[in-house]
């Protein structure tokens, strides 16, 4: 796989469906807080040997997701028209 290759499938991932195209909020918070989670826990493995409780991390990872599912929810609900 090349690097433009990549970079095309990442754009189409945190992209939001529709002929425009336009960059997610939600989907690139998402993505990083993700990838965030799974190093810092990879991390407390690797130096404890132990699994850390992952209450916390689990919270961190899905607040971007839920918060823009929220707003989606919230927007489909309003009498506005566009």
């Amino acid at each position: 796989m090349t690097l433009v290759g990549l970079k095309k499938i990442l754009r189409e991932i945190h992209s939001e469906p529709g002929p425009n195209g336009t960059l997610s909020w939600g989907r690139c918070a998402s993505s990083l807080s993700l990838v965030s989670g799974i190093i810092w826990v990879s991390h407390i493995l690797v130096h404890t040997h132990g699994l850390p409780a992952l209450d916390g991390v689990t919270a961190f990872t899905l607040a971007p997701y839920a918060s823009n599912k929220i707003t989606t929810a919230a927007q489909s609900f309003s009498n506005s028209t566009q």
